[in-house]
């Protein structure tokens, strides 16, 4: 018999793709970072959703209008996951007993606040009493056919790479980062990538759906990842509990994306000239079914020990 436990979280989702019904006519179902589907006229629409539970995606000690912004954000790093534009959000709220008036004016000044910043309106939602505060933002977006990219698509040869820095992410910078939509709608407007995603779940667990998704292989360069200045300084200086957190942790909703080798070098010409966020190349794609392949300063190593649970998940 099935269980939860022997599905794990990843399972589960795969079980629920083989269901009727379940995003079979869209463009694009489950499984990706957004369902994307197609109306009688103009750019397809592309609508996604993410829930956040007090205890599991921030602490009740968090601030209010942070825990907004983030709400906000994660479904906003989704959009731009797939190089969409988003557009209209609708927010539901179950609400325990501790959370006041004020607790929500901040919350939902934090959500708008991030929404207005990338041009999106708050349309409705829903209130519900309950045990535990949890948001569910649910957004919609468009994009069209030819900017569309998701995780399928990374070819042997492919360089891989990764904006800003990762790791550290508990130690706030989940609560206040920044989606990357300006730099996704440049990649999809003038690179093209041929695969992307955004870094939710930690670095090798989510490059492991764009190697499945795109029946591909990797080679990852660990001296390349960028780590982050909070992961360093959460490691006390040792390299590899840095690199831990930078693949492992997850929660920075930074972009990582594929790009042929022929596109790669007008890539590393144009970003610095208009993004001051970071630009890693951390690697390039292999031949099918390969898996990772991990190299240090050039020599190739064995799965690092250190590396014993690839990212997050629920289950």
């Amino acid at each position: 018999m099935k269980t939860l436990k022997s599905l794990g979280e990843f399972g589960f989702i795969k079980e629920i793709r083989r269901w009727p019904r379940s995003g079979r006519k869209a463009l694009v179902g489950i499984g990706d970072d957004t369902a994307v589907f197609s109306l009688p006229r103009g750019p397809l629409i592309c609508f996604t959703t993410d829930t956040l539970v007090e205890g599991v995606h921030f602490e009740r000690s968090a601030l209010p209008r942070r825990v907004g912004w983030k709400s906000m954000a994660v479904n906003l790093s989704d959009v731009a996951a797939v190089g969409g534009i988003p557009k209209y959000a609708v927010a539901s709220i179950t609400i325990p007993k501790w959370v006041n008036w004020p607790y929500l004016k901040s919350f939902y000044s934090g959500a708008l606040d991030c929404a207005g910043r990338f041009g999106v309106e708050l349309v409705g939602g829903d209130t519900v009493k309950g045990r535990e505060l949890s948001i569910t933002i649910s957004l919609v977006g468009i994009v069209e056919k030819g900017e569309l990219t998701l995780r399928r698509g990374a070819k042997s040869g492919d360089s891989l790479y990764v904006t800003g820095y990762l790791g550290g992410s508990l130690a706030g910078r989940h609560l206040t980062f920044s989606p990357r939509l300006p730099e996704s709608r440049f990649l999809v407007k003038h690179i093209r990538p041929t695969a992307m995603m955004d870094v939710s779940d930690g670095l090798i667990q989510d490059l492991g759906h764009i190697l499945e998704e795109s029946r591909s292989g990797a080679e990852i360069w660990l001296d390349k990842i960028p780590v982050s200045r909070a992961a360093r300084k959460l490691s006390a200086g040792d390299r590899n509990a840095a690199l831990s957190s930078a693949c492992q942790d997850g929660e920075d909703f930074e972009l990582l994306f594929t790009v042929s080798p022929r596109k790669a070098p007008v890539l590393e010409k144009m970003w610095p000239r208009r993004f001051a966020v970071r630009l890693t190349k951390i690697g390039r794609m292999t031949a099918a079914f390969r898996g990772i392949i991990y190299t240090d300063k050039g020599i190739r190593i064995a799965r690092p020990n250190w590396l014993n649970k690839e990212g997050y998940r629920h289950f």
